[in-house]
């Protein structure tokens, strides 16, 4: 009853947030919305910031999920998945960009995006490490690629969001696929002989 409960204080907050900016929503219509009580949401969440950043959280690992028996190209399917969802929930996403601010969205999306594509870039080094074990793969270089590529592909979202970039998000999200395919080896390579003479 309380999981339910828990998604049910989410849904409503997620519909109310297509009806009116984020910043307007109270708990107050959150429990008018759904038919709870606010002693029933205060016993789930502190507050509205509480419910907001565990619905990031949620949706984000839902965006993110790895391919474990394809790690090395899981940040695809990841970019593909999330082109879709921007383009379904677009309101939602623009409005919570609005409430969160520039810095504080652009920074979650970094920190989610981050962890899937250094895996990956993980995956494709221990590979290359076992078809040539001469090649040794610094773990700071396989962080700052993991970094640099996470931080140009959030970036190219929040352009998106901000309505620079007049592009539908699942066309976008491929442009971005075929932009930096191939651009991580090459630049974790370069990392790693830098990192290698020093």
């Amino acid at each position: 009853m309380s999981k339910f409960t828990k998604q049910a204080i989410m849904d409503g907050f997620i519909e109310l947030s297509k009806q009116m900016p984020i910043d307007k929503i109270t708990v107050k219509k959150v429990t008018d919305y759904i038919g709870i009580t606010r002693n029933t949401f205060y016993y789930h969440y502190q507050d509205i910031y509480a419910l907001l950043e565990e619905i990031v959280v949620t949706k984000a690992k839902k965006l993110f999920v790895l391919d474990e028996d394809n790690l090395e190209n899981s940040w695809k399917s990841n970019l593909r998945f999330m082109g879709q969802y921007g383009k379904k929930n677009e309101n939602f996403i623009r409005n919570l960009y609005q409430s969160m601010g520039r810095d504080a969205f652009g920074d979650q999306l970094l920190e989610i995006s981050y962890g899937s594509i250094y895996r990956s870039v993980q995956a494709y080094a221990e590979k290359e490490m076992v078809k040539n074990p001469d090649v040794t793969y610094k773990e700071q270089a396989i962080k700052d690629t993991s970094y640099i590529l996470a931080k140009m592909l959030s970036e190219n979202a929040v352009e998106w969001i901000r309505g620079r970039v007049e592009q539908d998000p699942v066309a976008l999200m491929e442009k971005a696929i075929v932009a930096v395919d191939g651009v991580g080896q090459v630049l974790l390579n370069n990392l790693n002989k830098n990192y290698n003479n020093k």
